[in-house]
This record gives structure tokens, C-alpha cells and sequence, in this order.
């Protein structure tokens, strides 16, 4: 079971956590607020499909325009400003899918996080 979501610049996201409890979840909201983007970051990390991330526009299409934007506007640009986006998956320790997650945005080792 998903227990928590984390995006960065992933779509309208620039920074979010989602929170899920372990009975159903029902995302409600008005249009455009994001609830299908966070099926879709469900959906990219599950599938790892690249086919997937290319149905969708690609790369270029998933990242906040809102951090692009303010990165093309800086007058000194550098490699090592650039922005990073991220998805990640963080699961109940109960379903013991043998997943470490030490490669995370936390940099911490946290058992059911990918």
C-alpha cells in the first residue's frame, strides 16, 4: 500500500507530499488542480515505462514550467542550478517489498521507499 507521495516540479507540483491512508482514498477536487497528475506520478514510477513518459509529451512536459521559467530567466545560468524533478513512492513497511529505498530525495534509508 502507498502510504505517501512525493513530487517535485512534477507538473503544476513544486514541491508536495500526499499523504494516503491504508483504507480507500478518493482524490476530490475542481479541475486542473492536479489530481490526475498524481495518478500519472503513480503510474510513471509503477510502469517505469519510457513509452509511457514519451505518451505524455516527453520529459519536457512533466517538469513545473514555472521553475523552467524562472531558471531561463536567471542571467547566470549554471549546470549545477539546474531544476530536478522527482516522483516518489514511499509504501507501508507491512507489505515487505523488500524495496531499500536509499536513493531518495531525503537521502536517508527508508525500507518501502522507491
Amino acid at each position: 500500500m502507498i502510504e505517501k507521495i512525493r513530487l517535485k516540479n512534477f507538473r503544476r507540483f513544486k514541491e508536495t507530499e500526499v499523504y494516503l491512508n491504508s483504507d480507500r482514498n478518493i482524490l476530490i477536487g475542481e479541475n486542473g488542480v492536479g489530481k490526475s497528475s498524481i495518478l500519472l506520478a503513480i503510474q510513471l514510477v509503477l510502469s517505469g515505462s519510457d513509452n509511457l513518459i514519451s505518451s505524455h509529451g516527453g520529459l519536457a512536459s512533466l517538469m513545473n514550467n514555472t521553475v523552467i521559467n524562472e531558471f531561463m530567466e536567471q542571467d547566470c545560468r549554471k549546470i549545477k542550478d539546474l531544476p530536478e524533478m522527482y516522483v516518489e513512492l514511499y509504501f507501508t513497511e507491512k507489505d515487505n517489498f523488500r524495496i531499500d529505498g536509499c536513493r531518495n530525495s531525503l537521502k536517508a534509508k527508508i525500507q518501502g521507499c522507491v
